[in-house]
């Protein structure tokens, strides 16, 4: 008797255990790591250590992974198979780090990492959220990712367009980078891989020759970076429309409108900041 009664109240107080534990939901692990990379943005931002870009993209990443493993809808199995969702958590962790390092001293550098550092958790939940296509889920989580790849091409171009990097090699980085930003924007259409790859290859060799003529045009640093994502944005925006069938007048007049004005905005900042 007093066996099963030391039994008994053994397997009672291992219930009250496991019911005590708080299990660790996708969404803490994102927020927690996301966090972490900014306290590792907010070192980097202060000492300059360049191998912690490298720890950043790979944290970022790596977060990324473990939160689309766990995904009930997920069939992660492969070590590649969720690289198509690392494109953009990856790139922007290189490139905000890099352009907030350029713009961002002293004291700004605590409300510029935490800001990074939301950004990141929006973007990597949001590559979580996308597994399932959830109707009422899958249209802001698309467009979160979509804002925040758009600002990762704005940070490396613009950080491009300011260092000494050779012309061949900065063409080169902002070709690749519009080439794997290109391909997360284009991947949810309902159209064959080898189109998308097609598709983004020949938005990445627009971006590299506009890239090449604006080294030429002698723009200012963040009027460059402007100029690079606005062609970057008008070629996205055209194919994509064309690709999910929804190419039309409307939609040539509305990216026309929006290229045109952003030319006249980089051209008068251009003139006046020549004249100053």
């Amino acid at each position: 008797m007093s066996e099963r009664f030391r039994f008994s109240l053994q397997r009672r107080r291992r219930r009250r255990s496991l019911a005590g534990r708080v299990p660790l939901s996708p969404q803490m692990l994102i927020h927690g790591l996301a966090a972490l990379w900014g306290l590792v943005l907010l070192v980097y931002l202060w000492r300059g250590t360049p191998l912690l870009v490298p720890v950043l993209a790979v944290l970022a990443a790596g977060t990324t992974d473990q939160a689309l493993r766990v995904h009930p809808a997920a069939r992660f199995r492969g070590l590649t198979d969720t690289l198509m969702y690392l494109f953009v958590p990856t790139l922007y962790a290189v490139g905000v780090a890099a352009f907030l390092r350029a713009v961002s001293h002293g004291l700004w550098n605590v409300p510029a990492a935490t800001l990074a550092a939301v950004l990141l958790s929006l973007a990597i939940n949001a590559e979580y959220v996308a597994v399932d296509a959830a109707p009422d889920t899958y249209p802001n989580a698309r467009f979160i990712l979509t804002l925040v790849g758009y600002l990762t091409a704005f940070a490396i171009f613009t950080v491009v367009s300011t260092s000494d990097l050779p012309l061949p090699l900065a063409t080169l980085v902002v070709a690749v980078t519009a080439l794997l930003l290109s391909l997360d924007i284009l991947r949810e259409l309902d159209v064959q891989m080898s189109t998308v790859l097609a598709y983004a290859g020949a938005t990445a060799v627009v971006i590299a020759e506009v890239r090449w003529a604006v080294y030429y045009l002698g723009l200012p640093d963040l009027l460059a970076g402007g100029l690079l994502l606005v062609t970057f944005y008008e070629l996205t925006g055209l194919v994509q429309s064309y690709l999910s069938g929804h190419f039309d007048r409307g939609t040539v007049r509305e990216f026309t409108a929006v290229g045109v004005l952003s030319l006249l905005i980089i051209a008068g900042f251009t003139a006046w900041s020549r004249r100053t």
